[in-house]
């Protein structure tokens, strides 16, 4: 009888694999250089942390130095972090809504 070996059999612990990089790494690896980014990837960063959603860019902030870079490219590049027209339409139509229901409610 032969016995064979299998590296990795189906029914043992998976092998441990380092994860492939993902877009919080790469944009720490050109935060951790950016006031000397080129004009794309500059960009690039800007579209992470205005696009991100909110774990990812907790993740990275989290990471040493990082909030540092991601406050000074917030501030070099603000027209990307500031709430649009139609988001202060919503938000001032849903306090006006609530104002409007407390009074029915109350009166």
């Amino acid at each position: 009888m032969i016995i064979e070996h299998e590296d990795n059999p189906s029914w043992s612990v998976p092998a441990t694999r380092k994860p492939a990089p993902g877009p919080v790494d790469e944009v720490e690896t050109l935060l951790k250089r950016y006031p000397l980014l080129s004009t794309e990837e500059t960009r690039r960063c800007v579209a992470f942390l205005a696009e991100a959603p909110i774990a990812e860019r907790g993740r990275l902030s989290a990471r040493p130095g990082m909030a540092a870079k991601m406050d000074q490219l917030r501030r070099d590049h603000p027209k990307p972090f500031k709430p649009s027209i139609a988001s202060y339409l919503m938000f001032g139509t849903l306090i006006a809504a609530i104002l409007v229901s407390g009074f029915l409610v109350a009166g």
